[in-house]
């Protein structure tokens, strides 16, 4: 692993901030870029540094850690630190590196940090192996059961759905392929398609229009779809740059 991994610590005690970051410390291979108290806190925080790990408290002051992970556009990596053993499942669910129990032990953590460079760098690895696809490539795909062709361009958006994704096509069909989001944005054509969530990627050519509401909010349709898609703020102007006005 080359680069460190950029961390921050979401726990409202600031002494288990100040422990956990005390236990971080010798691991020069982790940089802590920042601590929130509080998930509004913590949204600001990610956003503003994107880091590449969360250690993150579960109860808090009223607050569950866990609505931290709808609450952010940013992709990141989470490691649950709480003192409390019931919601482990639910971490693993939401694929979370690891579940720390408080408190927190030195070679425990070691272990984690280990198993989080590791996936880190199997990531990048299999990312940068990834090939490029053009508009006119074909996927083969299951569509009502059955195994069609469909081309990159015919594709309207994807949809994440865990380590899966669904993909809506020309003809509105619905089909489910195991590859995440992020090896979408590797291989797509950057011509022709464009994130606007951390759960969405759109065909450019298949936008109707956009509309904002409120200062910071916007949603997008595309062409025979019903329904619109929403666009989080760290991607609207992004998304805005892409169409001559």
């Amino acid at each position: 692993m080359k680069a460190k991994l950029k961390a921050i610590i979401v726990d409202d005690e600031p002494y288990a901030r100040a422990e956990l970051a005390e236990l971080l410390a010798p691991h020069s291979q982790v940089e802590l870029t920042g601590e929130a108290g509080s998930l509004t806190e913590a949204v600001e925080l990610i956003e503003a540094n994107k880091p590449d790990v969360v250690f993150l408290d579960i109860e808090m002051n009223g607050e569950n850690g866990f609505e931290l992970l709808n609450l952010c556009d940013i992709e990141f990596k989470t490691v649950f630190v709480t003192a409390y053993n019931q919601y482990a499942i639910r971490a693993f669910e939401v694929n979370a590196i690891d579940y720390l129990l408080k408190p927190v032990n030195a070679q425990r953590l070691a272990q984690t940090l280990k198993k989080l460079g590791e996936q880190v760098s199997a990531e990048h690895e299999a990312a940068n192996e990834l090939p490029k696809l053009t508009p006119d490539d074909r996927l083969l795909i299951t569509l009502s059961r059955k195994m069609n062709f469909i081309k990159i361009c015919d594709i309207k958006y994807i949809l994440a759905a865990g380590d899966y994704s669904e993909l809506v096509t020309i003809n509105n069909d619905h089909a489910l392929v195991q590859r995440k989001m992020r090896e979408w944005e590797v291989q797509l054509p950057e011509k022709n398609f464009q994130r606007i969530h951390r759960t969405t990627i759109i065909n450019l050519d298949f936008v109707d229009k956009i509309e904002r509401y409120g200062k910071e909010n916007a949603i997008v349709f595309m062409k025979g779809v019903d329904k619109h898609l929403d666009i989080s703020k760290n991607y609207l102007s992004e998304l805005k740059s892409r169409f001559k006005v």
